[in-house]
């Protein structure tokens, strides 16, 4: 006997839409590995989450139950390796029996989320190597077309191109590649994104920010691959390229 408190949400499912009317009335009932729930309701706490967010906030009641072998124990910040050797000491004098089984709580909320640290952890992993060969593969691209139209870009030169003109050009014509391979994706990265997302209880929205910045980040990636290669070529002599013509 004594007093419950509840969370917003078991309040609710008791029947009182407003929680703070549930103070002082008496609660009846059975909890799990515990004794006969009987009695009074002193108060109403906030709904929090004490599991993953891939699930729904649930009914919680705060009891004092003398058969619940787990202590919430604050320790001082810096005191970490001392306390737990008080703790670990005073245990054994009282329940000697019985081994401890301790965890910080950080640790605990940690391993809520372990699951989706590897997978951020291996997305990273990925994405930077996809990137650096997608660099690497675009430079020699860059160094292939730019010498295959060397020719062609020193006319262009010769005629009156400014160096500007030509790099903008060259620019272009590997950044419509960036563009092309980005409006591609958008639709399979929006699609596996909704589906990862529908694993948790509450949903976010994907707004069409996340993919013009990746966009946008894709495309100045690609410009500074190509611009030393599209650079030399643009300020190039065009005598050298023309005179075996």
């Amino acid at each position: 006997q004594g007093g419950v408190i509840l969370n917003q949400t078991a309040a609710r499912a008791l029947g009182w839409d407003n929680p703070a009317d549930a103070i002082g009335q008496p609660l009846f009932g059975n909890l799990p590995r515990a004794a006969v729930l009987n009695g009074t309701i002193v108060g109403i706490a906030n709904d929090m989450h004490y599991r993953s967010i891939r699930t729904q906030i649930e009914a919680v009641s705060y009891v004092n139950a003398a058969t619940r072998g787990t202590m919430a124990i604050k320790i001082k910040p810096g005191d970490n390796a001392a306390a737990l050797a008080v703790i670990d000491r005073v245990w054994k004098q009282n329940v000697p029996s019985y081994p401890i089984r301790r965890s910080f709580l950080q640790d605990d909320y940690a391993a809520l989320y372990s699951g989706e640290n590897r997978t951020f952890r291996l997305f990273i992993s990925l994405s930077m190597t996809a990137i650096l060969i997608a660099c690497l593969g675009l430079f020699a691209l860059t160094s292939f077309v730019t010498e295959y139209r060397i020719k062609e870009i020193s006319i262009r030169k010769v005629l009156g191109a400014t160096v500007a003109s030509i790099a903008a050009m060259l620019s272009w014509n590997f950044s419509k590649l960036v563009v092309l391979a980005n409006l591609i994706a958008w639709p399979v990265a929006w699609w596996a994104m909704q589906g990862w997302l529908g694993n948790f209880s509450y949903r976010t929205d994907v707004g069409i920010s996340i993919f013009l910045f990746a966009g946008l980040a894709t495309v100045s990636l690609a410009l500074l691959t190509t611009f030393q290669r599209v650079y030399s070529v643009a300020t190039a002599n065009p005598i050298q390229a023309l005179r075996t013509d």
